[in-house]
């Protein structure tokens, strides 16, 4: 997965996640819910039937192949005082409940 900063102020940060899913983005946004020093996360996914982004961005009309589904792009949006890392430390509790809830299904084995 890649991700681009998309904004960045002093209190508040977007980032655009390629190949994420709801399943991924809610997991990020309750694990910076979480964290008392984020005011507000969520993330938005345009609509799948957009079409192509870029000609949606520049007002002139996509081509008819453009119009099918796209791979949607999420946007993290984190309003904190320090947001980039609020972000790596929902990053690292994410890893770290992973790893428990790893060791506890080997241990159903």
């Amino acid at each position: 997965m890649e991700s681009i900063v998309v904004e960045k102020t002093k209190d508040k940060i977007s980032i655009e996640i390629l190949g994420a899913d709801h399943g991924i983005m809610n997991v990020l946004c309750s694990a910076l819910d979480a964290d008392k020093d984020v005011k507000f996360a969520s993330y938005t996914m345009p609509h799948p039937l957009i079409g192509d982004k870029e000609a949606v961005k520049s007002g002139k009309k996509p081509p008819l192949e453009s119009k099918l589904p796209i791979s949607p792009d999420f946007v993290l949006n984190i309003h904190s005082k320090t947001p980039e890392a609020s972000f790596k430390k929902a990053l690292v509790k994410i890893s770290k409940d992973a790893k428990e809830i790893s060791a506890a299904f080997k241990k159903v084995k």
